[in-house]
Parts: C-alpha cells; structure tokens; sequence
C-alpha cells in the first residue's frame, strides 16, 4: 500500500467519524431549524468527500452509495419533520 492511500484511508475514516458524529447530534435534536439546515450541509459535503477520496484511493470500496444516499435523505426529512411538528 502506497503513502498516498495510507492517507486517503485515514482521512475516509476521519470524514466517516464525523458523520456518526452529526448522526449522534441528531438523534439528540437541535434547539433551531436552522441548525439542522447547517447539519444537512456539513452531511452533504462530507458525502461528496467521501466520493471523492473513494475515486481518488482504489483500495477504498463501498458497496452502494445510493443506499448510503438514501439513508441520509431518510434521515433529513424525519429530522424536518420533526421540527415542523415541533413549532406547529
């Protein structure tokens, strides 16, 4: 294994750590609507990171991203409308 994949791997699994951090934050709830929008920011960019280091390092595989994808969007739209309910 190369210098450069040793790297991507650590960094894959530093972006995978903070992605179970900010699903841990969101079991826990948000005081505001907006800090949940900046959640699903933080969530997207480091989905789109993630693609990117798996193109960049072969060593790194993932079985679907789609599935990956969708549980995201799932979880983005229970934590909305959470929050809808919450202030209606």
């Amino acid at each position: 294994m190369g210098i450069f994949d040793e790297y991507y791997i650590k960094k894959y699994k530093k972006v995978l750590n903070k992605i179970e951090y900010l699903n841990k934050k969101n079991t826990k709830g948000y005081k505001t609507f907006s800090e949940y929008v900046i959640a699903d920011k933080q969530m997207r960019k480091y989905f789109n990171e993630l693609k990117l280091l798996e193109k960049k390092c072969l060593k790194i595989h993932v079985e679907s991203y789609e599935q990956f994808e969708n549980d995201i969007h799932t979880q983005l739209k229970k934590i909305y409308t959470n929050m809808i309910r919450r202030y209606t």
